[in-house]
């Protein structure tokens, strides 16, 4: 039992002890691709030929072209400072492609009446600049539960974007600077590995695989018969 025990807290042990060294890599690739330079987006696609390629996450880029306002939505559920509001999605087209980019213009706070939407700031921006993240998707068998083209949603739709604005979407979203002279506000949350967290659970199963071989040795030497 006692061998069980250890072992598995042990392993337990080491598998935290891996995901600390998986959190590392992954806060010195944050910290590379935010200092690295920036690219720019038209350059990329055109010289892409997957139609699916994705660009790095936190990838800094500069991107030429012209929001498609009439596509523009807002999604909903975005809290900001305890706040709730929205944040604004427009699709913008790159120049001289076929391609769109999904831009995060930022935040906008939401009425008193929740019936009514807010009116949102003018944009016309053709030389945005900020950084690749992932698009937040729908679960499966919730791909549809708004009104196709309503300007609030839930989550954001590539296929249904692309359906309307007759042009493929990239599968990655554009934050933008936070620094730009857009009117929204823009605090995106940096990448926090956590790595306290795994340094605490490697420490608790050590301690746990410890204190199972003292608790043993004790009552072993207790339980041992004294000399006559």
């Amino acid at each position: 039992m006692l061998i069980v025990l250890v072992t598995f807290s042990c392993s337990l042990a080491w598998w935290q002890y891996q995901r600390i060294n998986e959190k590392k890599a992954l806060q010195i690739q944050y910290q590379q691709q935010q200092s690295g330079n920036v690219i720019s987006l038209n350059d990329f696609v055109a010289n892409s030929e997957e139609l699916s390629i994705e660009l790095p996450l936190w990838q800094p880029v500069l991107a030429e072209g012209e929001y498609l306002i009439d596509f523009q939505f807002l999604l909903d559920s975005q809290v900001f400072q305890g706040k709730p509001g929205y944040h604004v999605i427009c699709p913008f087209k790159l120049k001289d492609s076929e391609w769109i980019v999904l831009v995060n213009r930022g935040w906008l706070a939401a009425g008193s009446d929740r019936q009514l939407l807010p009116l949102i700031p003018a944009t016309a921006q053709s030389r945005i600049t900020g950084q690749m993240s992932k698009i937040k998707s729908a679960m499966p068998g919730f791909e549809y539960p708004q009104t196709e083209g309503s300007k609030l949603q839930l989550f954001i739709n590539i296929d249904q974007i692309a359906k309307q604005t007759i042009s493929p979407v990239l599968p990655m979203m554009l934050l933008l600077d936070e620094y730009s002279a857009d009117p929204l506000q823009r605090e995106w949350p940096k990448f926090d590995a956590k790595i306290g967290m795994h340094q605490f659970y490697v420490a608790h199963w050590l301690i746990v695989a410890l204190a199972s071989i003292l608790v043993y040795l004790y009552f072993a030497f207790k339980a041992k018969p004294e000399n006559p």
